[in-house]
């Protein structure tokens, strides 16, 4: 019996177990697991609507924080809304490193 990879697809990404795949109009980009420095979410709470700034997150906002140093890729992280409901379906080796607020 082969490995069957877990994976769940929202509007603008699909992800899998071992790495996240990111819709953009160019082109996809692929982010590894092991590029993945922190993953931070903040669920859509009252709470979080009114302190959305003090922590820097907005409420529904995922945050992808890459290993990797600037200098290499323009980009330290990437920015994807998603819902609640669809950030639980998310599979759960990649919810791991994720820091809920």
């Amino acid at each position: 019996m082969g490995y069957i990879d877990e994976y769940f697809e929202c509007k603008k990404a699909i992800f899998y177990s071992d790495r996240i795949v990111l819709k953009k109009r160019k082109g996809n980009i692929v982010i590894e697991r092991r590029e993945i420095e922190r993953l931070c979410y903040a669920r859509p709470t009252f709470w979080n609507y009114l302190f959305a700034h003090a922590n820097g997150l907005l409420p529904g906002q995922l945050v992808v924080w890459l290993k990797r140093p600037p200098q290499e890729n323009k980009k330290a992280g990437y920015v994807l809304w998603i819902k609640y409901d669809d950030f639980l379906r998310i599979p759960f080796d990649i919810r791991l490193l994720t820091q809920l607020h």
